[in-house]
């Protein structure tokens, strides 16, 4: 559903570019400033569906998966647009994909971007989430 989403809004609204693509760029790298991130990366990207792409490495004091996926939506809702937001979070076995579209306002420009996090730490927290859920795709 994100892909349509993100197909959508990018066939029909210009996307970020030049100074506004560089401020969004900077509140990613502010915001991706947390203790408990190993290793970042923020990237500006010649994809228009994925603008901006972070690389996150953890380290193992999230205690689950849903306070990670909770945390990395805390902090996407201090740098998204308010005049149209939307995300989704994919939690793959080896990794958890945050991808995400916003818009400053109507018709001027969207956002785009992901984050990925697949380091071993994440890895334990999908495993144990595994453990105590089970693979709801296995229902």
């Amino acid at each position: 559903m994100i892909d349509d989403i993100i197909k959508t809004i990018s066939q029909k609204i210009p996307q970020s570019y030049g100074i506004n693509l560089d401020g969004f760029k900077i509140d990613c790298d502010y915001l991706i400033e947390d203790k408990r991130f190993l290793s970042t990366s923020v990237v500006l990207t010649n994809n228009s569906e994925n603008m901006i792409k972070i690389i996150i490495e953890i380290d193992e004091s999230f205690g689950s998966i849903q306070k990670l996926s909770n945390r990395l939506r805390f902090l996407y809702s201090l740098i998204e647009y308010s005049h149209f937001s939307s995300y989704s979070i994919e939690w793959l076995q080896d990794k958890m994909l945050f991808r995400f579209i916003t818009v400053i306002s109507k018709d001027k420009f969207y956002v785009s971007g992901s984050i990925e996090i697949s380091n071993n730490n994440y890895r334990k927290l999908y495993e144990k989430y595994l453990a105590e859920f089970g693979d709801i795709l296995d229902s």
